[in-house]
């Protein structure tokens, strides 16, 4: 009696760990962050990459997000600054005009970019963080042990960029009758 009793115990234990895992896990992958672009109307055609900047390591949120953040803090943001001069280049871009694949010619930019994650700190982040992957099996994922000292945090990073005003300059036919452009509209 008492060996069953045991086993029903473990056995209800185990389900309970692993149903919190799954939605805790579910939690921190729905977490997203606004991004906040430059004005001046040209369209950046980049996202910001959180493994550039170690996946935000012991930020309060689902790495660069701030999806199930237990410590609070500033609203937490990716934003973009543009750190040199754009130069004016072309920006080809192969697509369809009626029955013809084209390749066009648009107005286009390209600078260094830097993406910058506007995020929120804490030692028991960083602990979190440190037990929460697969050296440790993952338990540090399910505990907790608190905020600790909190702080703001920022993480950078630069790379080059191109964005366009969706201005087009002009265009080559690359073959007059493409059967993607007649039959589906592709590219």
């Amino acid at each position: 009696m008492l060996v069953s009793l045991a086993k029903e115990w473990y056995v209800k234990r185990t389900k309970v760990f692993i149903l919190v895992a799954v939605v805790m896990s579910a939690v921190v992958q729905t977490g997203a962050s606004d991004v906040v672009y430059p004005g001046g109307g040209i369209r950046w055609l980049t996202s910001p990459d959180g493994s550039n900047v170690g996946d935000c390591f012991g930020n309060c949120g689902a790495g660069c997000g701030d999806a199930w953040n237990p410590c609070g803090g500033r609203s937490q943001f990716w934003e973009l600054q543009i750190v040199s001069d754009p130069d004016e280049i072309s920006l080809p871009l192969v697509q369809c005009n009626g029955a013809a694949m084209v390749l066009a010619h648009y107005r286009g930019y390209s600078a260094v970019g830097q993406w910058t994650y506007r995020g929120h700190s804490a030692f028991g982040c960083a602990i979190h963080d440190y037990f929460c992957g697969p050296e440790s099996g993952y338990v540090g994922c399910v505990l907790f042990a608190g905020c600790g000292s909190e702080f703001d945090e920022d993480w950078s990073y630069t790379e080059n960029i191109s964005g366009t005003t969706d201005e087009l300059q002009g265009y080559e036919v690359l073959d007059p009758y493409h059967y993607s452009c007649v039959y589906n509209g592709y590219p």
